[in-house]
């Protein structure tokens, strides 16, 4: 779990196994046109079967209110895939900055449904999948960092799914 407050990035690990582990975090502060602008590398021994609050001062990164508006802190393990990365911003989403992005995805067919492939050339933040067809998606309202690429699938038994049939939304298409 992290956040960021004030000029400090907040990270709370648990270990729940029973013996010593040794985390590599990469932290990167990231503009929402997906230029780097600062990374740090920390290194952190956690006992087995406890937690730790770990704090880290981000004043390296000369981060100013502009700046606090439009960019984030990515927190992300190098060497333990059980870690998921960590999005943190400096701002309400109502105040952040945000640019139209430029989501570009594919579909094609899958075993039980559909996969769709998702890329965005600036961050796309809150983005919502929705669709006229019966069926599930296996994850909706996330960010989607730029640069990334991301695979959903969509469970369905309907024959037909294409472009025309989803809508892609962030934040921005809402005001």
């Amino acid at each position: 779990i992290t956040r960021v407050q004030d000029s400090s990035l907040h990270i709370s690990i648990v270990n729940d196994l029973l013996i010593p582990k040794s985390i590599e975090l990469n932290i990167q502060l990231i503009d929402f046109n997906g230029d780097e602008l600062w990374k740090t590398l920390k290194h952190f021994d956690i006992a087995g079967n406890s937690a730790s609050n770990i704090s880290i001062n981000l004043e390296d990164a000369h981060i100013d209110e502009k700046l606090k508006s439009g960019s984030f802190v990515l927190v992300k393990a190098i060497n333990d895939s059980s870690i998921l990365p960590s999005i943190n911003y400096f701002k309400d989403v109502k105040v952040l900055d945000l640019l139209r992005p430029n989501i570009i995805l594919i579909i094609t067919p899958s075993v039980l449904g559909y996969k769709i492939t998702l890329y965005t050339d600036k961050l796309a933040k809150n983005v919502y999948l929705q669709t006229d067809k019966n069926g599930f998606f296996s994850d909706n309202y996330f960010d989607l960092l730029p640069g990334e690429t991301r695979e959903i699938f969509f469970k369905t038994q309907s024959k037909t799914f294409d472009s025309k049939t989803l809508k892609v939304l962030s934040i921005v298409d809402t005001y």
